[in-house]
Parts: structure tokens; sequence; C-alpha cells
């Protein structure tokens, strides 16, 4: 071997137990020789542990867009109502021959796509819900819910996500009687939703906390 790959060459040599010195080029370092961390087996009470604590998580994440959901269905409800509110019916829209006909039936699907003027408030939350449309979807329902416990003013303790379905009819009644009463106004019912919209921005800062 040449003067010069000699010069180039690295001894090593032991410094001890579980360690070495690696020495040459004029450098010397040393390092400790370490058994491989074996992690034991975790138990099947601990896999159950783990998995319940993941089924929790994913179940707090679906609840948390969820409000945010109903949150922006609110926000478009409200301006479903600025563009067009009536009383005495769920909604009007363009008849067969392009006249303004009043529909007192619920559910949209019996007048097709027939373009749609104004709506009362039940019905902009449930259009803004799901403009397909059908009347029976979660986030329809609870977003009514939450408007129904913002008219409350919050009396009563927190919102009922999920009654009964002969209550939630009759919150249905309640708003739509709201709606209809003599004298009331555009600007309470966008205030109204305003509220709602309030009440579920403050469950979802609750739950995103715990």
């Amino acid at each position: 071997m040449s003067s010069r790959a000699k010069a180039g060459a690295r001894e090593v040599s032991t410094s001890g137990p579980g360690g070495a010195t690696i020495e040459g080029m004029g450098v010397t370092s040393a390092f400790l020789l370490r058994e491989p961390v074996r992690l034991a087996p975790a138990t099947r009470h601990e896999v159950r542990r783990r998995r319940r604590a993941l089924a929790r998580q994913d179940l707090v994440s679906a609840r948390l867009a969820e409000l945010v959901r109903i949150r922006d269905v609110l926000g478009d409800a409200a301006e479903l109502v600025e563009r067009g509110w009536l009383q005495g019916a769920w909604f009007s829209y363009s008849g067969t021959g392009g006249e303004v006909r009043m529909s007192h039936v619920a559910d949209r699907r019996r007048v097709g796509a027939a373009p749609v003027f104004s709506r009362c408030l039940v019905a902009a939350i449930r259009d803004a819900a799901d403009p397909a449309p059908r009347s029976d979807g979660q986030v329809s329902r609870r977003a009514v819910e939450v408007t129904w416990h913002a008219l409350q003013g919050g009396w009563g303790g927190p919102v009922q996500w999920c009654p009964a379905p002969d209550v939630h009819l009759a919150h249905v009644r309640d708003l739509t009687r709201w709606n209809d009463r003599a004298g009331r106004t555009t600007g309470e019912v966008g205030s109204l939703l305003e509220g709602a919209i309030e009440a579920t921005e403050a469950e979802r800062r609750r739950r995103a906390a715990c």
C-alpha cells in the first residue's frame, strides 16, 4: 500500500465496552454501538383502547364538519330570503304559462324544475340544504332545529339537534306561524337566521375545545 493510501486509511480501535473510536485523516470520532430497541407487542386491551380513541376522534371530526355545513346552510338560507321571501305559502314558482303560482305543499319535487321566486323561512332552509330538493335530510332538519332554538332565545338549554319526529314537526309549525304573522318583515327573518348561525358557531367552538 502506498504512503498516500496509508495516510487516507482509517483504523478502528475499541475504546471500551459498547464503543469504538475511528481515527484517520487527522479526525477522531467516537460512537456507541447500541442494541436495537425492541418494543413489546401491544396487548389486546391496548389495541381496543387505541381503536376506541380513533373512533371518538373520527366522530368528533365528523360532527364538527356537520356543524360547519349547518352554519353555511343557514347563511345560504339568509341569502335566499333576501332575494325573495313570502308569507302564507311555502314558496312561489313559475307556472307552465309563466304565471307566478303559490305552493302550499312543502315538497318542491311536485313542481319539478320550475323556477322558484320566493320562499318562506323553512323552505329557504330546506332549499339551501338540498337544492335537489329533499326535505328529509339530516342537515336540513338540524338547521331547522337550531333556528327554532334561536327563536326561543336559547331558552330551555342546549339545542335539540335530534328531537323526536313529532317534536320536530311541532317546531316546524312554530316557525311557519312565526313567519306568517302579520307585520313580519324580511329583516326580522334574516336576523333570526343570523341568531341561528351564531348558535351553531358557538356549538362548533365548544366541541372543538373539548
